[in-house]
């Protein structure tokens, strides 16, 4: 103990006596020592400055290397949003660059984030691995947009040393939610759309069941295996109502007809570029939802079916809805309309094509949503355009074929029987038709002043009118046409196919006996279509079918037949209107260029040519 507390004082004294020493020597430093300190002072601010401006300037860099993480997440988030909401925005048919810019102004961007579509091209149909897109020249109507978009578009961002660029593309499917027909409806005009009242399939290979209140309706064209569906919508304007409460509008003409049906599962591994058809036709049985089965089926007529497909590519899939348009489904909604006693709805199929090959391996399958599915944009849905009708003749339209009485070549060239063709609302198939048994009256007149329809043995022809022929009056017993002359025989369609006759029979209560009397439909034009030339190995020449060019644009004469030649000539696009043809519900592709002119074939010449006549 004695020894630790001496050797503890000794350190004591000896750290005191260096601290002394210490003190004296900074007290006797001259002033040269100190202008060293001074140096030395300023090189430590130096270097520890160069720290400080090494620090900042790392943490400068760290800061803009964050600034461009956070506009590239903020971007990332921007395209995100942007592909969510464009998803949302109608599809367009042949839409334009400013179509879509148009759409998406209402899309919340961040401040200093700008959003733009640079360009819209169309899937070239057919084309796969890879496929191809067309550009907007090519997509001059809605019917030329395959339904499969390719949409590229740029984010721009504001940034310190100038906007950054980013650039982008998505597909943008058909689904639905915009077609041609959804047009802007005229003054006067009223939209109705009906969903399906009644809806089912009819299996095969299990004969007896009802599949009735299913959430899907199969189709299947399977040998041993087919299933088809079935589907129906009150168009009764004495008590059925549009979706939206309101009644459907009375004594008005069909503008225009868009079936909607949702496939929302393909099964096999069928290619949907080439095959994926189906057909609608007009059941002329009736049937009821909760007991229709593959045993006891409704009658389905085979003519004036309607053909659609699921309008996807290869190895595509996806649910979309079949939006279907035709001139028979115009004119078979016009007549279940007017005649809702025989609305029996519409069966569909699968088309198998001529070998039916289509239907086998890799035994595709699809199933619709039915009126059961709680999502109502997915239901069966029929969208119709009413509007007032302004013409006072009024057509006859056959209740078994849906086809209208017609005058043979529209009386051009001195045709005068009465034949059946589509439904368009042409001159030659309208009448007038004032009832009575007095002299002048029963008679049907054409609009035409042609002449009033008139028995000639078995079938009927146009003669010039005649106040006291006997032979001219008809009455109107329910939905049949009987002569007064002759009770026993009824105004009849002979068959379905167009241009057959129509005739008188011995009266016998059948549909072919049966005849609508009402407006026409007043369809806006089919959209414009050109027809090109292919070489023998079905690639396209550049050649397009056109009237005969040498004539210019001299319009054809309106009193007194004519004819030109058809013939192809290069394809000049939408600027060349001659060469541009709308399919008419009665099947003739009329001339854009010339609506007095119908595409067809003339028997003056051996081999028969191609012409542009007078329309019939």
């Amino acid at each position: 103990m004695k020894m630790l507390r001496n050797s503890t004082c000794f350190r004591a004294r000896r750290s005191a006596a260096r601290n002394r020493n210490r003190l004296v020597t900074r007290v006797a430093r001259p002033r040269r020592a100190s202008g060293f300190t001074l140096i030395e002072s300023l090189v430590s601010v130096m270097i520890t400055s160069m720290v400080v401006v090494g620090l900042m300037g790392g943490v400068m860099t760290a800061l803009k290397s964050s600034a461009l993480q956070r506009r590239a997440a903020t971007s990332e988030v921007v395209i995100s949003n942007f592909s969510e909401s464009f998803a949302d925005v109608p599809y367009v048919a042949c839409a334009t660059i400013q179509d879509y810019n148009d759409a998406i102004d209402a899309v919340a961007t961040p401040d200093g984030f700008r959003v733009a579509v640079t360009d819209v091209s169309f899937w070239d149909e057919g084309s796969t691995n890879p496929a191809t897109f067309k550009g907007q020249d090519e997509c001059t109507s809605a019917e030329a947009d395959t339904g499969l978009q390719k949409i590229e578009y740029s984010v721009t961002t504001d940034a310190d040393d100038g906007p950054e660029v980013r650039k982008h593309s998505i597909l943008k499917r058909f689904d639905g939610t915009l077609s041609d027909l959804y047009e802007q409806v005229p003054a006067g005009a009223v939209r109705c759309n009906v969903t399906a009242d009644r809806d089912t399939f009819l299996d095969e290979a299990d004969a007896d069941a009802n599949h009735g209140g299913e959430v899907s309706m199969d189709v299947a064209g399977i040998a041993g295996s087919e299933r088809q569906g079935l589907v129906h919508f009150d168009l009764d304007p004495a008590n059925a109502k549009c979706d939206n409460g309101d009644g459907i509008p009375v004594g008005m003409s069909v503008r225009s007809v868009e079936m909607r049906l949702y496939t929302w599962q393909v099964t096999g591994s069928p290619d949907c570029a080439l095959a994926c058809k189906h057909t609608l036709g007009r059941v002329t049985d009736d049937w009821k939802e909760d007991t229709a089965t593959w045993a006891d089926p409704p009658a389905v007529d085979p003519n004036g079916t309607i053909p659609f497909k699921h309008g996807t590519g290869s190895g595509d899939y996806s649910p979309r809805h079949q939006v279907i348009t035709d001139g028979n489904l115009l004119n078979q909604v016009s007549l279940y309309y007017q005649a809702p006693l025989v609305n029996f709805g519409w069966s569909i199929q699968q088309d198998c094509g001529a070998s039916a090959a289509d239907c086998e391996a890799p035994a595709p399958g699809f199933r619709m949503r039915t009126r059961e599915w709680p999502n109502v944009s997915q239901r069966p849905t029929l969208s119709i355009v009413f509007q007032p009708n302004n013409d006072p003749g009024m057509q006859l339209q056959n209740v078994r074929y849906a086809t209208c009485a017609s005058i043979e070549n529209g009386g051009v060239d001195g045709g005068r029987g009465i034949v059946s063709f589509g439904c368009a609302g042409r001159p030659d198939q309208l009448w007038l038709h004032t009832p009575g048994q007095a002299s002048g009256e029963g008679q049907f007149e054409s609009v035409t002043a042609l002449g009033c329809i008139q028995p000639a043995v078995s079938n009927v022809q146009v003669q010039g009118c005649s106040n006291g022929a006997v032979g001219q009056r008809w009455e109107r017993f329910g939905r049949a046409i009987r002569s007064q002359n002759n009770p026993t025989l009824c105004l009849a369609a002979t068959s379905g196919k167009h241009g057959s006759a129509v005739g008188v029979q011995t009266c016998n209560g059948t549909t072919e006996q049966q005849w609508v009397v009402g407006p026409p439909p007043t369809s806006a034009p089919s959209p414009a279509v050109r027809l090109t030339a292919l070489d023998a190995a079905g690639k396209a020449t550049g050649g397009c079918a056109d009237v005969e060019v040498r004539q210019g644009t001299k319009p054809y004469n309106r009193f007194a037949y004519e004819e030109r030649p058809a013939q192809t000539f290069p394809c000049l696009g939408a600027t060349r209107l001659a060469q541009q043809w709308n399919l008419g519900p009665d099947g003739r592709l009329v001339n854009r260029q010339f609506p007095a002119a119908c595409l067809g074939i003339t028997k003056k010449t051996t081999p028969n040519r191609v012409i542009a006549e007078q329309c019939a």
